[in-house]
């Protein structure tokens, strides 16, 4: 193996170790959303709604970066919601559709990893 191949190698290893932790984020942070749901119904404060500003924010960011535009647009648009100051029953289900569409999509892309992983293979 060539020096050249080499350094492609420990650059898609490393690539592919940060869309791995990117997912496990993603997972982590649709918990709480969905957790940010349920207490927006329970009369959630400022402070939920803050914390479902920044992890759409953090989302939509990111999203695009680790080859998931789907989630970077979902979360983009749950952001620009979130500035149009919605009532707390209204982000709720928001909030819960987002998580749902982007929890598709996350199935969708793994799914296609897997197909591509298999087409891979000797």
């Amino acid at each position: 193996m060539s020096a050249a191949q080499t350094d492609t190698t420990t650059i898609e290893s490393r690539l592919a170790r940060l869309r791995e932790q990117f997912m496990v984020r993603v997972i982590t942070h649709l918990a709480t959303l969905d957790d940010l749901a349920d207490r927006l119904d329970a009369a959630g404060t400022a402070a939920d709604r803050e914390e479902s500003r920044w992890i759409a924010h953090s989302l939509a960011g990111a999203g695009g970066t680790f080859g998931f535009p789907v989630v970077s647009r979902h979360a983009g648009d749950l952001e620009d919601y979130l500035a149009t100051g919605p009532g707390n029953a209204a982000l709720a289900a928001r909030l819960r559709t987002t998580v749902a569409a982007i929890r598709q999509d996350m199935a969708a892309n793994m799914t296609s990893l897997g197909d591509q992983a298999e087409g891979s293979l000797p």
